[in-house]
C-alpha cells in the first residue's frame, strides 16, 4: 500500500473502489472526495492510462444512484478525460470489483484506490483470486465521520473470511 502517488510503480490499469457521492443527509461523503481526489492525483501524474471505476449502479430497484457515473462526473470535473474512464457499474461488493478487474476486463497488475481500510481488504482479495495489485491509500476522513464506516468494515471483514475460506473464492 501507497500513501504517495509518485512512489507507485505505473500500470496501464488502476480500480477506483466505488461508495456513495453523498450521505443521507445530502452532504457530501468525504470518503468520496478523497477517493476521487486520490485517483485524479494517479492519472495526472502518468502513473496509469485507464481508471476503472468500479461501484454499485443500481442499489435496490432504483437507477438513480450509479457510483460509477458519479465518480465519472467527478473525474471529469478533475480534470480527467473521458476517455480513460470506464464504469462497471456490477461492483456490488469489493469481491464483485476484484474478480471483474481480471476477468471482465484484464487489468493485472493493477492499483487499486480507496482509503487504507479498504485496500487492506481489497489486497487481500486479490491475492486470494490471484490478482497482482498494489493499492493507494486515499487519505482517511475524521474519526467522527468514519465510526459507521469503521462498524461496517467489522462486517465486512469477516464476510471476507466467509468469501475466501468459506465460499471458496479461489479461482
Amino acid at each position: 500500500m501507497y500513501q504517495n502517488v509518485q512512489a507507485l510503480p505505473a500500470y496501464t490499469s488502476a480500480i477506483v473502489l466505488g461508495t456513495s457521492p453523498q450521505l443521507a443527509d445530502g452532504q457530501a461523503n468525504d470518503y468520496f472526495v478523497k477517493r476521487m481526489d486520490a485517483a485524479a492525483k494517479l492519472y495526472h501524474a502518468g502513473k496509469v492510462q485507464r481508471l476503472i471505476l468500479s461501484g454499485d449502479a443500481h442499489i435496490g430497484s432504483t437507477t438513480a444512484y450509479n457510483e460509477p457515473l458519479a465518480m465519472q462526473n467527478a473525474l471529469i470535473a478533475r480534470g480527467v478525460p473521458l476517455h480513460a474512464l470506464q464504469q462497471d457499474g456490477a461492483g456490488y461488493r469489493t469481491i464483485d470489483s476484484i474478480r471483474r478487474v481480471k476477468h471482465v476486463y484484464a487489468a493485472t497488475p493493477v492499483i487499486i484506490v480507496s482509503q487504507a481500510f479498504h485496500n487492506q481488504r481489497a489486497l487481500y482479495l486479490a491475492q486470494a483470486l490471484g490478482v497482482q495489485a498494489v493499492a493507494l491509500n486515499a487519505p482517511d476522513v475524521s474519526a467522527w465521520m468514519g465510526l459507521r464506516t469503521a462498524l461496517r468494515e467489522r462486517i465486512a471483514r469477516i464476510r471476507l473470511l466467509w468469501d475466501v475460506y468459506g465460499a471458496g473464492a479461489k479461482e
